[in-house]
């Protein structure tokens, strides 16, 4: 086949940019199939031929077509932000100009739905030490949940720990990138961090001696990396006499209230959890006072 000069076939380019986040991602397999699939879609609806002529009318009808499918605002920006990385590929590594918005991402001209207040959902101190209790017989499980509650690390995260990032000494937990038995990781904003280790989980921690013979510092009941999905299927197990179920997020969340709870600024709530102070700022800043009480006497 002939390609007219200077076009390129929008589904070698997707084919192309799909495989670059596969190499491109440090989290687990889970995260960048999610984005392969929706770029995939996105690229079925975009109607086009070649990626010059993706116009800013043509994004549009991707996440119309999500919205008809009742798709929340927060995926509908999901998908908006896929298509607009895939474009800055073009315009940045690929030098491609497009026939409407030349140099301009046609994506970055579509406005983001507007999404509504997140709900946070998290535990109070006397639920904690319920699901806690509730876990003694469990205790590599009872670990993994303190270390989410009492230092607010992502699932990921802890499934990733080894022996190395765990100092009971210097009292620290220590999120960082690694690559063990060829395959990588690294955290998902791509950001080391450092955690400090409270009188309380050093306490839980002690409780759970890690097995020898293997670098993780929970390892699976194979003895290798647990794999994220299994570990909440195990958690999830774990609470079924409790009638209830906490997962790793509202125990994540736990951890950013508490802080928030104290004043702790969001910046340094930021700096604990991994986060960006913008999305620390709407999910927890409602829970500070900030010692505003006296700003509004006059």
């Amino acid at each position: 086949m002939i390609l007219p000069a200077g076009r390129t076939p929008l589904c070698v380019a997707v084919d192309e940019f799909c495989e670059i986040i596969r190499r491109r991602s440090g989290g687990t397999r889970k995260s960048w199939e999610t984005d392969v699939s929706r770029l995939r879609a996105a690229g079925e609806l975009l109607d086009v031929d070649y990626v010059q002529e993706i116009t800013p009318s043509a994004v549009a009808r991707v996440l119309d077509a999500k919205e008809a499918q009742l798709r929340s605002p927060k995926t509908i920006n999901n998908f908006r932000e896929v298509v607009q990385r895939f474009c800055n590929f073009l315009l940045m590594e690929r030098d491609v100009a497009f026939d409407m918005t030349g140099r301009t991402n046609p994506a970055a001209l579509i406005r983001r739905r507007r999404e509504d207040a997140p709900e946070i959902r998290f535990l109070e101190p006397d639920e904690l030490d319920r699901l806690l209790d509730g876990l003694s017989d469990r205790l590599q499980i009872r670990a993994m949940v303190a270390v989410m509650a009492f230092a607010g690390l992502r699932r990921g995260e802890v499934c990733w720990l080894t022996k190395e990032d765990v100092d009971l000494g210097a009292r620290l937990v220590i999120v960082r990138a690694k690559t063990i038995d060829d395959e990588s990781w690294q955290p998902k904003t791509a950001r080391n961090r450092s955690i400090p280790i409270s009188t309380r989980l050093a306490g839980e921690l002690r409780r759970w001696e890690s097995p020898s013979g293997t670098v993780w510092y929970f390892p699976s009941p194979h003895g290798s990396r647990w794999q994220e999905d299994n570990f909440s299927r195990s958690l999830r197990n774990a609470q079924a006499s409790m009638f209830t179920f906490w997962g790793s997020l509202h125990l994540r969340h736990t951890f950013g209230t508490a802080l928030a709870r104290k004043d702790v600024s969001l910046y340094k709530i930021s700096t604990l959890m991994g986060n960006s102070p913008e999305i620390v700022r709407r999910h927890y800043a409602v829970l500070r006072s900030e010692d505003l009480r006296d700003e509004v006497e006059f």
